[in-house]
């Protein structure tokens, strides 16, 4: 009946909308109170309550009375073969992008057909049921973020590898991983960000740098490479790396030729009266590489694509046509 009751517009109908509004509110969150405490108590007795499987296992129902199912956590051999696999070529020295580039070329793919990448594999690796135990409740849905390990609860499972395989995986990644100084500035956004994209497989640049700072702020190395390249390996795409200061300064200066033409300088001149000093002011401020730059970036330009020896400059609709760097078959 309150679902189908209509209020009015007055001040007693809106107090009447609120509460229902605040019933409503909390028998949500009472149900989902109950649902975790179930849920909880599920793991406590030995039982899997999710539906996503850590790689490496799956699922088996089993019945604990009439007709009421829980699933268990097993592992699944044709997976924990996979996972033994990148464990023993991780610790042998490879890092997580070299183990992608392995597995995929062994055919040993990720679940449906899909490859390695980098990410998968320390997905993978930061899981601690291969060694043993499955901690329940680590990510907050609600809060979207990790709880306090105190809060996790365990459950036993069968283990894909040893504990101190996977103890000796931890301490490499650890050590392979770069230092991260606390308060250190953050890293200046790349300039072309979004806009970049493989010519060979579509996918879009990334940031690739060599990981050495100068005085702990700036990377000394900065490139733009293919995404799948960064986190497949050349099997996939074989990439293009280019120098960001490169490819920013060629964009730019070709993009204040496109903007910064002798008509509109003209134009603009008819106030000032200094026709040249007016189109080398404005072409300072397109290729300057700040926030203006980004500006006309985002404004004129679609995206930019990268192949061999060519960078192409696609212009958002309406600007114009398709144009090409001039020196496309000089190497960059």
């Amino acid at each position: 009946m309150s679902v189908c009751q209509e209020t009015n517009d007055d001040p007693v109908g809106q107090l009447i909308e609120g509460i229902f509004e605040c019933i409503d509110q909390y028998e949500s969150e009472v149900n989902g109170m109950r649902t975790s405490a179930a849920m909880s108590e599920a793991v406590r007795q030995g039982y899997f309550p999710g539906a996503g499987t850590p790689f490496g296992f799956a699922t088996r129902k089993i019945e604990i009375r009439p007709n009421v199912f829980r699933s268990t956590l097993v592992r699944d051999d044709d997976e924990a073969a996979i996972v033994r696999q990148f464990f023993q070529l991780y610790v042998a020295g490879n890092g997580a992008k070299s183990v992608a580039k392995a597995l995929n070329e062994r055919g040993c793919f990720y679940r449906r057909g899909s490859p390695w990448t980098k990410d998968l594999v320390l997905r993978v690796l930061d899981e601690p049921a291969v060694a043993g135990t499955y901690f329940w409740g680590r990510w907050s849905a609600k809060r979207k973020k990790w709880r306090n390990e105190a809060e996790w609860l365990p459950l036993k499972v069968e283990p894909i590898v040893e504990p101190s395989l996977y103890e000796l995986a931890m301490k490499l990644r650890k050590d392979r991983e770069p230092r991260r100084n606390p308060g250190r500035p953050a890293s200046k956004e790349n300039l072309l960000a979004g806009l970049v994209r493989c010519a060979k497989c579509g996918a879009s640049y990334q940031l690739e740098t060599s990981g050495k700072r100068v005085n702990g702020d700036l990377y000394q190395y900065r490139y733009y490479n293919c995404r799948t390249f960064c986190r497949i390996g050349s099997g996939a795409c074989t990439g293009g790396r280019i120098p960001t200061t490169e490819l920013d300064a060629v964009v730019l200066e070709h993009l204040a030729g496109l903007v910064c033409t002798a008509e509109r300088c003209e134009a603009l001149a008819l106030t000032t009266g200094k026709h040249a000093e007016t189109r080398a002011a404005w072409s300072s401020l397109v290729t300057a590489g700040g926030t203006v730059s980004r500006n006309y970036l985002l404004h004129l330009v679609e995206r930019i694509e990268v192949g061999e020896n060519e960078i192409t400059i696609i212009p958002r609709p309406g600007v114009g046509a398709p144009i090409e760097d001039q020196n496309k078959n000089a190497p960059l």
